[in-house]
């Protein structure tokens, strides 16, 4: 092998190193890929990317001028098409992931083949095809499981597609990055001569190509993990701002509460003096309708939790309003170990998504809310349902919002999975036959 020969990387290295990385991927994120998928064609589906990055590679083997760049073009639109189809993303999230995953080939493929060249180039007994094939897969098996580690350390807790927020700004940037590391990395192919920004040694090329994709590899990762960081940053000052809401919603309905109970029971005084002085039929039946409404306004709920009580009281005022049906079985002494911001937080985004569900259900009939407080097994179990049209979902995930602006789609409910996790527990979601459940639960003693 000569020393031009050596610079060249066998392009069946380039296909593999491209395909292990959307494979690595594919492990990242497999969370994502639907039961269906992974048996009836994710394996077709990879062995027909593998086969078809295999031909684009080989053909770019020989191509000189512009087809080169073209036929590299096409390998990545296939690692992008691999990626979108199998994990089901959108094209935004698919092409900011699959930027990462072609720097990450390029430093796979390039730092194998110059640690093989230095060591076996003046050997040419051991360039053969099989040792340096298995040699290949043994380096790029090390440097995705690199990638893997890097990609699955910044991974958000609940990963979905939206749990990404990537926007078309994070992929033109991204775009950017990598395509300016790939030119500089691939000029000493292009330009000859002397020029301080290439190579005409081999060891000069080797080492600016690395080291352009290792560049490359850091400034996205970077790039990637102060995005999370600053999703992270942007979820937890929407948490808070609902802990502060809800906080801040309990101690006004508690004030008014308070207020509306002691009105309550003057007129009631008031109403049975009046029964008691008058014997006229109308005047008896108009204060027994004042009797009735007022009744709505009385402390129904009695759990054993002043908290609790004066928050469900405030929810149950504004279903009687809606025409909605909450029933409550609640033993509030199980949870006086609650703070009344974590009680606000729980019970009122729960209560409030249900509420905001069954506004949109017409009958009247169906809008039912059920809500129970229990000790089962040394457990502390909190159940709320709600009444629920909509598609079937997998439980532990939420259904598709109703609102207006997405971005802030379940807070309400990382917020409550935040609030019970402190005190040990955790949540699950599911639909049963109509009937969305939020199933939290504690330990007894926390």
């Amino acid at each position: 092998m000569t020393m031009d020969e050596a610079v060249n990387i066998p392009k069946i290295y380039t296909a593999i190193a491209e395909w292990m990385s959307v494979l690595t991927v594919l492990l990242v994120y497999r969370r994502l890929i639907r039961r269906e998928k992974k048996s009836l064609w994710l394996i077709p589906l990879l062995a027909l990317s593998y086969w078809l990055i295999r031909s684009i590679q080989h053909y770019c083997e020989t191509a000189t001028g512009i087809f080169w760049p073209l036929g590299m073009i096409c390998a990545v639109l296939v690692m992008l098409l691999t990626i979108k189809l199998a994990l089901g993303l959108d094209l935004r999230t698919s092409a900011y992931i699959c930027t990462r995953a072609f720097i990450w080939a390029e430093l796979a493929a390039s730092l194998e083949w110059q640690v093989f060249f230095y060591y076996t180039f003046a050997r040419d007994d051991v360039m053969k095809a099989k040792p340096a094939l298995v040699f290949a897969i043994a380096f790029f098996v090390a440097v995705y499981a690199l990638f893997y580690l890097a990609e699955r350390h910044a991974l958000p807790e609940d990963l979905t597609g939206a749990a990404l927020h990537v926007r078309w700004f994070d992929v033109i940037t991204s775009g950017l990055i990598a395509l300016s590391l790939f030119i500089l990395s691939n000029l000493s192919y292009v330009l000859h001569g002397s020029n301080p920004f290439i190579g005409d040694t081999a060891p000069d090329i080797f080492y600016i190509r690395t080291l352009s994709d290792v560049v490359g590899v850091i400034s996205l990762q970077l790039f990637h993990v102060q995005k999370l960081e600053q999703i992270r940053s942007q979820e937890a000052a929407a948490m808070r701002y609902i802990l502060r809401n809800q906080y801040t919603q309990y101690r006004a309905s508690r004030d008014n509460i308070e207020m509306v109970n002691r009105k309550y029971h003057d007129l009631k005084h008031q109403l049975q003096l009046l029964k008691m002085e008058s014997s006229d039929r109308t005047r008896s039946d108009y204060i027994d309708e004042l009797e009735s409404e007022l009744a709505r306004y009385d402390a129904a709920f009695s759990t054993g939790n002043p908290t609790l009580d004066t928050l469900l009281t405030a929810k149950q005022v504004r279903c009687l309003k809606e025409n909605i049906t909450l029933t409550v079985v609640a033993d509030g002494t199980l949870l006086d170990h609650m703070k009344a911001m974590d009680l606000c937080a729980v019970f009122g985004n729960a209560l409030d998504n249900c509420i905001e569900h069954v506004l949109r259900i017409p009958e009247a009939d169906h809008r039912l809310i059920h809500l129970t407080v229990s000790e089962r097994n040394s457990f502390i179990c909190i159940l709320v349902e709600n009444y629920y049209i909509g598609k079937d979902i997998k439980d532990g995930t939420l259904p598709a919002t109703t609102k207006a602006n997405t971005d802030y789609h379940g807070y309400g409910l990382k917020s409550i999975k935040y609030t019970i996790e402190q005190y040990g527990g955790y949540i699950n979601t599911s639909v049963v036959d109509h009937w969305f459940r939020l199933e939290m639960l504690m330990p007894r003693e926390a």
